[in-house]
């Protein structure tokens, strides 16, 4: 059939394989049907009968929600306001900040400023906005809606050992978690690749830091691995993009290959972090 294998949604690829149907608009498989639905939810419509306007709702909070969203018109984000349009994100912010119930400002007004930030960053233009008093790097641990995650990589071998960064000079390393310490960045978050291939149905991804957003896991000269900014090129792009194996040899793991070196996967072993080149070995899977 014309179609096979050519198609993508609720419905699977068409590739007479059962088995991968459940993958997200990410191109990332997983069990959860209700995460799998909602990653092709183009919108959701509700009655005009039903809309509420919680700041109109809640007078106490109203106050609060002008004051932190204002943020996004302030001259932090003024780079970006001709690239982006700030309108619909604000008062996304003031419903969100106005509506908060479940995980405090963390989940609600930072949510709302990152997602501005990060339509910002793919515009190319990256702002700096976080502060100790302004949505900490702690609160990316809630902002999971612009990626999967987050994660901490291990081996199968070995799983008290991680794949970290150095906060300071952004060298990868592997860490074991008991050695944790504050310049050590350990949790990752699975996002749509950076490099947008032309029809390719591979599941690319890039690894963003959920410590430090709009830092990714870049592949250097001698094919050294670092956690770089974002920057607005292709050849940055295509270096922080990797193919996500999932289940390929062990089941419920995860292997990276990279997107720019076909058949070189990233390795971790208790004394390091390095690029090798696929070996058919039990060894070298494992």
């Amino acid at each position: 059939p014309q179609w096979q294998g050519k198609v993508m949604g609720l419905c699977g690829n068409f590739d007479k394989n059962t088995a991968n149907d459940m993958t997200t608009s990410n191109n990332m498989e997983v069990s959860n049907a209700q995460a799998f639905g909602d990653s092709w939810a183009l919108g959701q419509c509700v009655s005009r009968n039903g809309i509420t306007r919680p700041c109109e709702a809640d007078l106490i909070r109203q106050p609060f929600a002008k004051r932190e969203c204002a943020i996004l018109y302030s001259e932090v984000f003024a780079p970006c306001h001709n690239a982006v349009d700030v309108t619909w994100f604000y008062k996304n912010c003031l419903t969100d900040t106005c509506n908060c119930n479940r995980g405090g400002d963390c989940e609600c007004f930072c949510t709302s400023v990152t997602a501005y930030a990060h339509k910002c960053c793919q515009k190319g233009v990256a702002i700096h906005w976080r502060s100790p008093s302004v949505c900490p790097f702690d609160c990316e641990y809630y902002n999971q809606d612009l990626g999967e995650g987050p994660y901490m990589f291990i081996n199968y071998l070995w799983n008290d050992t991680v794949i970290a960064s150095n906060r300071i000079n952004g060298s990868i390393l592997p860490l074991q978690i008991g050695n944790a310490g504050e310049n050590n960045l350990m949790n990752f978050m699975i996002t749509p690749g950076l490099y947008k291939a032309k029809q390719s149905g591979l599941p690319v991804v890039s690894l963003e830091s959920a410590e430090r957003p709009n830092y990714f896991i870049h592949i250097g000269e001698s094919d050294h691995l670092r956690l770089e900014q974002w920057e607005d090129n292709q050849h940055f792009h295509e270096a922080a993009s990797f193919i996500h194996h999932q289940s390929n040899w062990i089941p419920g793991y995860s292997t990276f290959e990279l997107y720019s070196r076909k058949g070189y996967f990233i390795s971790l072993t208790p004394s390091a972090v390095k690029v090798v080149q696929y070996e058919y070995s039990e060894s070298f899977r494992l």
